[in-house]
């Protein structure tokens, strides 16, 4: 096996991961925001804003949300979730921006 081939793809799966960490620690970082202004009086739209930033950041420093098959990373699925659930109103919403924020704490506290 020839060493450059082998540095290269080391060097990428590296990238990959490092993208990956970086995509959670900024999802941490808009859940935490968000549970700050849980008690909004319009929840949903606080919610699409703090995705909207959150997706926008993601785009400026240039991380890739999607993996190879066009399906969503799991730090993009969980706010799709909390999305979905909070559109829908009722004793829930809160709950689903808990539960946001809760694995991201999960998921930042393993790195």
């Amino acid at each position: 096996m020839n060493s450059i081939n082998k540095d290269k793809r080391r060097t990428y799966e590296t990238n990959l991961q490092k993208d990956y960490h970086d995509g959670l620690k900024l999802s941490y970082k808009y859940s935490t925001s968000l549970m700050k202004n849980i008690d909004s009086d319009d929840l949903y739209d606080t919610c699409l804003v703090n995705h909207g930033q959150f997706i926008n950041e993601l785009m400026n420093k240039g991380i890739n949300y999607t993996n190879n098959k066009k399906k969503d990373k799991v730090f993009i699925q969980i706010w799709t979730t909390m999305l979905n659930t909070v559109s829908k109103g009722g004793d829930n919403s809160k709950g689903a921006v808990r539960l946001l924020h809760q694995t991201n704490q999960q998921r930042v506290s393993s790195l």
